[in-house]
């Protein structure tokens, strides 16, 4: 890929921008031997996405108990049946539901 000087870069504003940049920063990661200038770009873009990821599409703080949980009650597996499940392994079951996780 050479690289073009008048490429658009700026604030991704949408999931479409989020793409577009992605396929960017992923051709760049092709270049066998990338310029300065393609090290730059590649920065920034890395930049560009991570920021809009982690603005929307942040996971919230969980300890891993509380994700295990989280992921037994999507299966829709009730408090009541993992208790059992965890009591026949000889272990204390996860923890209360998952209200309590901070978003």
């Amino acid at each position: 890929m050479k690289f073009e000087p008048n490429c658009s870069t700026h604030v991704i504003r949408n999931d479409e921008e989020l793409e577009h940049f992605t396929e960017m920063l992923l051709t760049l990661d092709e270049v066998e031997k990338p310029s300065g200038e393609q090290k730059e770009l590649a920065e920034l873009l890395t930049a560009l996405i991570e920021r809009y990821e982690g603005e929307h599409y942040a996971l919230p703080k969980a300890t891993p108990k509380e994700l295990s949980r989280f992921l037994l009650e999507q299966r829709g597996q009730p408090a009541k049946a993992r208790s059992q499940k965890f009591a026949a392994r000889g272990k204390s079951p996860p923890g209360p539901p998952l209200e309590n996780i901070k978003h």
